[in-house]
Parts: structure tokens; sequence; C-alpha cells
């Protein structure tokens, strides 16, 4: 037997002690099996000194004279895995080959989570983005809203200056009929007319100073509901910043976690790629 196929057969339980047990190892001379070492998951029954068939992988990898990695669908052993044969050289000739094999469920497991995972991260970052986009929306109708209330204040402040010059100038008018009543009553019968008038001036005064209270208390309550409105504007302002900047961490986040995810789909497709796409059964 060959000096390299002894040695390596020799390291055979080491090796698959050191990859605790997750690998099929196999080592082969030209036409048979030399020897051969299940994995913790699987294991497609295999003795030293079975032939190798003409259809499987390492026989096609011994006389192609190349490395062949190959998927090899259940079939019998019940669980789809990957192959792999190296052949072994002396000089120009091939002497033999060593094998591996490892079950390809947990892979396609790893492939369908990542997919899944990158598929939800999608998702997740475009509704962080309508949350972020919604905020900044509120935040924008928060500072319309202050600017109208604002503008709102200076008008009804205008409206309680103008009940201000109304009452004062019902006192005036209220004055200035009481002052013609007075001077009515010195004419005598000649002033009963302007008594009339005096009368109505007095009237007329009476009704604008209660206009004007009126007027008073409705700015004074509407100064009040506008002070209400633009405080809450202000509260809900600072909030929808608040909230804008902490979606946007979480947009970050999310299109972090996301390029994580595609990665890990990427990385899942790694160990796919050197499949030659021929099945052999091995």
């Amino acid at each position: 037997m060959n000096i390299a196929l002894d040695t390596l057969i020799d390291l055979l339980p080491m090796l698959s002690e050191a990859l605790m047990g997750s690998v099929i190892l196999a080592v082969t001379d030209c036409e048979k099996f030399l020897a051969y070492i299940p994995a913790r998951d699987l294991d497609v029954g295999i003795k030293a000194m079975d032939r190798l068939s003409p259809e499987g992988s390492t026989f096609q990898a011994i006389v192609g004279r190349r490395k062949i990695i190959a998927e090899i669908e259940a079939t019998a052993h019940g669980v789809p895995y990957i192959a792999a044969t190296i052949p072994i050289f002396d000089g120009d000739q091939v002497v033999g080959s060593f094998a591996t094999a490892y079950p390809l469920y947990r892979e396609r497991e790893l492939r369908d989570m990542s997919r899944q995972s990158a598929d939800a991260m999608q998702k997740v970052t475009e509704a962080v983005d309508n949350l972020v986009a919604l905020t900044k929306t509120l935040t924008e109708n928060a500072g319309t809203l202050t600017e109208v209330a604002a503008r709102t204040s200076e008008t009804a402040a205008q409206a309680d200056g103008m009940a201000a010059f109304i009452k004062q100038v019902a006192d005036s008018t209220q004055l200035l009929g009481l002052n013609a009543a007075i001077e009515s009553a010195h004419a005598g019968e000649y002033g009963r007319g302007f008594s009339v008038v005096a009368s109505e001036i007095r009237k007329m005064a009476a009704s604008n100073k209660e206009a004007a209270k009126s007027i008073t208390a409705f700015v004074r309550g509407l100064q009040s509901s506008i002070g209400n409105v633009a405080s809450r504007a202000e509260e809900l302002g600072t909030v929808s910043r608040e909230l804008s900047a902490s979606l946007e961490e979480m947009v970050a986040t999310a299109h972090d976690l996301q390029t994580l995810a595609n990665r890990l789909a990427q990385l899942s497709e790694v160990n796919s790629e050197g499949l030659t796409g021929e099945t052999f059964a091995w």
C-alpha cells in the first residue's frame, strides 16, 4: 500500500475527533475503500474493502484526476449530503483518494432561515421608514399649528384692544349722556327734547359697555384656549422630534441587521458554489 495512503488512514480517527464527528471521512485506493469513519448524524453504510462504484463521485474523481464536490440526494440514506473527493497523487500517478461528506439538511435550514431573516428585516425596515415619514409630517404639522396659534393669539390681542377701546368709548358716551341730562334739567321745558337724546345716549353707552365686557370675556377665553393649543403643539413638536430621532436610530439599526441578514444569506450559499451540478451516488 502507498505510504501516503497509510499515513492518511492512521490520521483518520484524529481528524474525525478534531471535527467532532460532524463529517464522514474515507480513504480509498483506485478500486476500493480502505478506511471509513461515519459522521455523528450520517452513515452511508460503507465498509472497508467495499468496491468503488463506477458511477460514484469518488471513482469519477480518481478517473478524472480532479476534485469533485457533489450534492447527493437523500435516496436510501434518508438525508441529503455533500460529498467531496480529492485524488491523491504519487508523482503523476493517482494512487487513491480522500473523501469527506456531511449532512446537507442543516445547510438548507440555514439558507431558509437566512432568507426569511432577510425578508423579515426588509419588512421591518420599510415599516420603520414609513413611521419616520409620518413623524416628520407630524412634526411639520405641529410647527404649522404653533404658527397658527401664534397668529391667532396676535389677532385675539388686537380684539382685546378693540374691546378696551369700545369700553372707553362707552364710558365717555355715558359720561356725555349724564352731562347732557344735567344740562337738559337746567334748561327746563326747553331741554326736554335734549333730555330724550341724553337718555338714548346713556342707553347706547350701557349697551356698548356690556358688549365690550362680552367681547373681553370671549377674547380672554380664546386666548386661554390658544395658549393651551400652543403649549400642546410645542409638546407635540418636541415629542415628534424625539420620536423621529429614535426612529431614525431604529432605521439605522434595521439597515445594519438587514445587511447582516443578507450577508448571512450570501454565506449560506458559499458551500454550494463549488458543486459540480453532477449527480452521483457516493
